[in-house]
C-alpha cells in the first residue's frame, strides 16, 4: 500500500479533530512545500492536502468559511539538505504572512526531518502548532525543543527504538542481529530507508548490555535469504529486519 492515502487518512483524522474543537475561532493554515522530491515535493505532497482538506470541508460545511489556507511553495530545492538550508527563508515569508492573519495559525509540513527540525524551532517561537506529515527523527521525542509539533507519519518508527530497547530488556534478548537495506537502492527516501538503523546504532548500540550485529541488504540483487537468516539465527537470540 502506497503511503500517501495513509497519509491522507491521517491528515484527514487531525483536521477532523481540529474542526470539531474550534469552530468558533478563524483558523489560519500555512502550508510550506519545498521543491519537487518525489516523496516531499509539491507534485508529490500538494493533491494529498487538496483531497484531505476537500474531505473535511465535506464533513464540516459550516466550519471551512472561516478557514483561509496558504501555500508557500519553493521551487528548485534538490534535496533534503538543500531544503533545510532554504526553509529558513521560506519560514521568514511565512512569519510576515502570520503577522497579518488574525485567529488561530496551524502550520503543516511534508518536508523531510531536516527541514522540520528548522521550521519546527520558527513553531516554537512564534507558539503555532506544526503538523509534519512524514519527518521522521528522534530529535522530535524532544518536547523542550519542540513543544508544539506533533507527527503524523513515519516518525513513529525512530520513536519506536526506546520501545524495542524496553522489550529486548523485558524478555532478557542481549544478543540480535539486524538486516538493514542499502539506500543506494532507494536514494529518494534514503532517509526513511536508514531511519531506524542509525536510531539502533544510537540508542541501542551504545549500551554494554547488548551485542548487535548490523548486516547490510541489497534487496535489488536477490540475496540469500535463507542462509542470512540461518546464520543470524546462530549468532543471535532475536532479528530486525528494516527493508522496502
Amino acid at each position: 500500500m502506497s503511503p500517501f492515502p495513509r497519509r491522507t487518512s491521517r491528515l484527514l483524522i487531525c483536521l477532523n479533530f481540529l474542526c470539531a474543537m474550534v469552530q468558533s475561532v478563524h483558523i489560519n493554515i500555512v502550508i510550506l512545500i519545498l521543491g519537487e522530491d518525489p516523496s516531499f515535493g509539491y507534485y508529490a505532497t500538494a493533491p494529498m492536502y487538496d483531497i484531505a482538506f476537500e474531505r473535511a470541508a465535506r464533513m464540516y460545511p459550516s466550519l471551512f468559511p472561516n478557514t483561509t489556507r496558504h501555500v508557500l511553495h519553493q521551487k528548485n530545492v534538490r534535496d533534503c539538505a538543500s531544503a533545510a538550508a532554504n526553509m529558513v527563508d521560506v519560514a521568514g515569508k511565512m512569519m510576515d504572512l502570520v503577522d497579518r492573519q488574525e485567529g488561530l495559525t496551524i502550520l503543516m509540513s511534508p518536508g523531510c526531518s531536516a527541514e522540520a527540525m528548522v521550521l519546527g524551532d520558527f513553531a516554537r517561537e512564534l507558539n503555532v502548532l506544526l503538523l509534519a506529515s512524514t519527518s521522521a527523527d528522534l530529535a522530535f521525542m524532544n518536547k523542550q525543543r519542540f513543544p508544539t509539533f506533533i507527527a503524523l507519519g513515519p516518525v513513529g518508527r525512530g520513536a519506536s527504538v526506546p520501545a524495542l530497547k524496553a522489550f529486548l530488556e523485558h524478555y532478557d534478548l542481549t544478543t540480535f542481529t539486524v538486516f538493514c537495506e542499502t539506500t543506494a537502492n532507494y536514494l529518494n527516501v534514503a532517509s526513511f530507508v536508514s531511519l531506524v538503523c542509525r536510531a539502533i546504532r544510537s540508542l541501542v548500540m551504545t549500551s554494554k548490555q547488548f551485542t548487535v550485529y548490523l548486516q547490510e541488504i541489497d534487496s535489488v540483487r536477490k540475496p540469500d535469504y535463507k542462509n542470512m537468516l540461518l546464520r543470524a539465527k546462530n549468532s543471535s537470540r532475536g532479528i530486525l529486519v528494516d527493508l522496502l
